[in-house]
């Protein structure tokens, strides 16, 4: 005698729209929600999440108990784009009664984003003389941490032509988790002046689709030195050198030592003289170079609090 078969209809719905962009590789959860038009407990059906080439995707189903709904746990393409993958209640037959629930299905849309990529240029020299060469640092970072190492980093002119190409290195720079880095060798351009040029990184063929990105920075370009200034702080009133004090000569740059005193080489030419340090003033001062000279500086003792922060 043939027993009567029971079909229950069942529904598959996606509790809580998925954000409208997903990184690249991210993990998404997805909150479903499953029922029998009978009330039957389906808590313990597996779900399956289908891509439309008919590839299972992996994915993880937990049930909360709070709120009833289950949540898909699954990850994200690696290439940035639309897709509609599918979410799949398969058919459910009972081996020891005679009651069958219906497959059902829901599709899952959403759109993937390209991960971020930073860059970071240090160690810029404060003033490179024309057509002289000089080494930057170039640092480059993705947002997810992943691996940069040989990749390429490329120095741009003001009017976008490349000047310079390097290598990200094998390993991130020192302190930092995924700072991938390289020294780049430039020449600096025939003209005194401040440039204005960009380092770029191409995001090509990594395991994640990522964005290039572009940061510019500023090469001040001077004449060739022709003579020696050498320029000496000390307190006003008693005469004590000061060291460590920042001195800015027009583009040049420098720093005093144990005696107080910085060189730095210069051209020819009419400049303004700036120092600072914590706890010490010496307003701006005019240098005209037109020999080797030695500049004096009396700064005045001052509380710390009222002191600039630095320059910038």
């Amino acid at each position: 005698m043939s027993m009567a078969v029971h079909v229950h209809s069942t529904s598959l719905e996606i509790a809580e729209p998925l954000p409208p962009d997903v990184p690249v590789g991210a993990d998404i959860t997805v909150k479903v929600r499953v029922s029998c038009t009978s009330g039957c407990n389906l808590r313990n059906v597996p779900l399956k999440v289908v891509a439309p080439d008919g590839a299972a995707i992996a994915s993880r189903f937990t049930i909360d108990d709070t709120d009833d709904c289950g949540r898909v746990q699954m990850k994200a393409p690696p290439r940035a784009g639309d897709h509609t993958w599918t979410l799949v209640l398969p058919a459910q037959e009972s081996n020891d009664s005679d009651l069958v629930h219906h497959e059902c299905v829901a599709p899952i849309s959403f759109r993937t984003k390209p991960v971020d990529s930073s860059l970071a240029v240090w160690d810029i020299p404060s003033s490179v003389v024309t057509g002289g060469p000089l080494q930057i640092k170039v640092g480059a970072k993705s947002a997810a941490d992943c691996t940069l190492a040989g990749k390429g980093i490329e120095i741009c002119g003001e009017d976008g032509t490349v000047v310079a190409r390097s290598v990200l290195g094998d390993t991130p720079f020192p302190g930092t988790s995924a700072l991938y880095w390289a020294a780049v060798d430039l020449v600096a351009p025939p003209n005194e002046r401040i440039f204005s040029l960009s380092a770029r990184f191409e995001a090509g063929e990594l395991d994640l689709d990522h964005n290039s990105s572009v940061t510019r920075f500023g090469l001040v370009v001077v004449r060739p030195p022709e003579h020696m200034v050498t320029v000496r702080v000390v307190e006003q009133g008693t005469g004590a050198p000061i060291t460590d004090v920042q001195i800015r000569l027009g583009a040049y740059r420098a720093e005093t030592d144990q005696n107080g005193q910085a060189q730095i080489n210069s051209a020819k030419g009419t400049f303004e003289l700036n120092i600072w340090k914590v706890g010490y003033d010496a307003p701006p001062g005019t240098v005209g170079v037109d020999a080797d000279i030695l500049v004096r500086v009396d700064a005045v003792v001052v509380p710390e609090d009222d002191t600039d922060a630095g320059w910038t």
